[in-house]
């Protein structure tokens, strides 16, 4: 009688094992199958993990960024999960703005908020080759009457190089009484007047900030300069509608290298003041374009593809161009050529 309850037993345990092995075994494979997704997932998301391949000189890894682009190599940009203590924020601010003595001192009005996300810009090909790793700062500043401006800082999430700033007031610069007759002329198709409201506004200090043009400018292309050609002629030079050159501009054009120019876009009311030079890639026999870019907007209401409108709020955008198309935050206007 045991032997038989043994072997019904053992006959139960047969057909019971049966019954769960592929249930253990999809579970098992699902185990296996997220471990592996969570790793991939780490390798996006680790800074420690994305520095092994990163090119730490700032000039050399916006240039190797703009060559490989031009050889046709996508890159696409991924929101991060990581995030940056008080004390990381204001360390990676203080090496963006080497000339300010304490946290956020660059700013004069006062600050409300400040936030931070981080993004990985990768090769779609590869997700594990990464060529920056950046973190947008926004800066809520208290303007009075319950309005607040805003300002938002592009900058690398390693050398904390500064890559593009959007300046984003509570109320319009340019149709108050009081300003609009000196700015407005920005937005005509006179490049004299263009020159004098862009120095006006940035070489003297923007609206709210320590900061002036050519400190802006020096942060932007300082890695390029023992890399730029020296030849403007490397430069593409532009005859067409909407640009128009601007000579004599010492104080912006340096001595060689640059082209400056005037960019109307006047159906979206923005004009852009572009800064080219000519950069030597790291293997020494080609060469890019590195453009830094300023663009005024009025702040107007504009016609969405939902047919829906809103306000467009970027007063002011400055900082390298291609970097303005990575995050639509900016809401940078690429000029319309021809």
């Amino acid at each position: 009688m045991r032997q038989r309850l043994k072997y019904l037993f053992f006959i139960v345990c047969i057909i019971l094992l049966a019954l769960m092995a592929p249930v253990f075994l999809f579970s098992l494979k699902d185990r296996i199958d997220n471990q592996t997704l969570y790793a991939e997932n780490q390798d996006i998301t680790v800074s420690d993990i994305l520095t092994n391949n990163y090119i730490e000189d700032d000039g050399e890894r916006y240039t190797t960024w703009l060559y490989h682009q031009s050889q046709g190599v996508e890159y696409a940009v991924m929101e991060l999960d990581s995030t940056l203590s008080d004390e990381e924020l204001s360390a990676l601010l203080l090496k963006t703005f080497l000339y300010q003595e304490a946290d956020y001192s660059f700013i004069r009005m006062g600050i409300t908020s400040v936030s931070h996300t981080q993004y990985a810009v990768y090769n779609t090909e590869d997700h594990t080759d990464i060529i920056f790793l950046l973190t947008l700062i926004t800066i809520q500043m208290y303007r009075g009457s319950s309005s607040y401006d805003t300002l938002r800082i592009l900058v690398d999430s390693q050398t904390g190089m500064l890559y593009f700033m959007g300046i984003y007031y509570a109320w319009n610069l340019y149709e108050d009484a009081d300003n609009y007759n000196q700015y407005s002329g920005i937005f005509s198709d006179d490049a004299g007047w263009a020159v004098a409201s862009y120095q006006e506004l940035l070489y003297t200090n923007i609206s709210d900030l320590y900061l002036s043009c050519s400190e802006l400018i020096g942060l932007c292309l300082s890695p390029f300069l023992d890399h730029m050609t020296g030849d403007v002629s490397c430069v593409e030079a532009r005859s067409d509608s909407t640009f128009t050159a601007v000579e004599g501009f010492a104080d912006l054009t340096g001595d060689s290298g640059y082209l400056t120019g005037v960019e109307f876009t006047v159906y979206k009311e923005a004009t852009t003041f572009p800064i080219s030079t000519a950069v030597y890639t790291s293997d020494g026999d080609s060469y890019v374009t590195v453009t830094f870019t300023t663009q005024f907007n009025k702040w107007v209401s504009y016609f969405q593809e939902d047919s829906d409108f809103g306000p467009y709020q970027c007063n002011l955008c400055i900082g390298l161009e291609d970097m303005a198309f990575l995050l639509p935050e900016f809401y940078y206007w690429k000029p319309s050529v021809g």
